[in-house]
């Protein structure tokens, strides 16, 4: 009986032994696979911040009411979920914009409202007619 003790716990013994190797030479590979990972995205992750801020630009222009500045609104630029107020000249500022295609809608206190699609690759369209006009700019920062 006691012959066979010793084996079991001889074998218990050698059999731990050999997880614990096992996981002594593993660790260390798994470790370095996620370092490289985490080395790898913060690469790609830098490389998006920068392409990100070179694609920037910043959006002005001007607000009217039969030909008067509109200062009593807001603007809306539907993509940024974002809302300015026209200065004391009606003039509004969104920085930070992609240069892309939005919505502005201009509502007032006391007047209308008036929603236009602006895009940077075509020209203003025709405000004739228009109680609140809208003019824009995209400039690149």
């Amino acid at each position: 009986m006691d012959k066979t003790k010793t084996a079991i716990v001889t074998t218990l013994i050698t059999s731990i032994a050999t997880v614990l190797v096992a996981f002594i030479g593993i660790v260390p590979q798994l470790r370095k696979g996620d370092q490289d990972t985490i080395d790898k995205l913060t690469t790609e992750l830098n490389q998006m911040k920068t392409k990100r801020s070179a694609d920037l630009y910043t959006l002005s222009g001007h607000v009217t009411r039969n030909k008067q500045p509109v200062t009593d609104g807001v603007l809306i630029a539907a993509e940024a979920n974002d809302s300015v107020a026209p200065d004391d000249t009606g003039k509004f500022l969104f920085p930070n914009m992609a240069r892309k295609a939005y919505w502005i809608v201009v509502t007032t206190q006391n007047g209308p409202t008036r929603r236009l699609l602006i895009n940077p690759d075509e020209s203003q369209p025709d405000a004739a007619g228009q109680e609140i006009t809208i003019s824009y700019n995209f400039e690149k920062e």
